[in-house]
């Protein structure tokens, strides 16, 4: 009986699987004084995330969304935000199904009247987006109020709604004074 082949194994290279660069950013967001007890609250936290470079058009940039999709997910996953921001400002995007999968809402999320979630569109991927969201998606442009072209105003949007579900959860302070009998 012959030995069998071996298994041949490759070190895998990320930066070859697409040329759409990922950047990750967290912002940690104060509280404002509100006369309720944040003393135990963590505190909040926005993620951004950052895509660079030139997105393939149609099925030929099927590989990016898969990619971008499975490395913001995991960002997502591991750093466990409050809310996030996906600004493609820096990508070149014209058309393609695929990339609905990068905007796809956490699942936690999906169920609340204003998820903190908001998306920043450039000059070089607008089009390809506002296409997407209108056409593919079917969105009502009187729903996008979640897509931004400033990434300043994306972020404080997305800071705002994470500021007031933070302190939603907190209880009101109140000082007990005790007295000694």
């Amino acid at each position: 009986m012959a030995a069998p082949t071996p298994v041949r194994f490759h070190e895998v290279d990320w930066a070859e699987l697409s040329p759409v660069q990922l950047r990750c950013e967290m912002a940690h967001l104060s509280l404002p004084e509100s006369g309720l007890d944040a003393r135990h609250a963590p505190e909040p936290r926005v993620l951004r995330i950052r895509f660079e470079g030139r997105c393939g058009v149609g099925s030929q940039g099927n590989g990016d969304a898969h990619c971008m999709r499975a490395m913001s997910r995991a960002a997502f996953d591991m750093l466990d935000p409050d809310g996030l921001v996906l600004d493609f400002s820096a990508l070149t995007y014209e058309w393609g199904d695929m990339m609905s999968r990068v905007l796809d809402l956490p699942d936690a999320w999906r169920e609340l009247d204003e998820p903190p979630f908001a998306i920043v569109v450039g000059p070089d991927c607008e089009a390809g987006m506002m296409s997407l969201l209108l056409q593919e998606l079917q969105y009502d442009r009187s729903e996008l109020g979640w897509v931004f072209h400033d990434t300043d105003a994306a972020c404080a949007k997305v800071a705002a709604i994470v500021r007031e579900q933070a302190l939603s959860q907190l209880e009101p302070a109140c000082d007990i004074h005790l007295r000694q009998a």
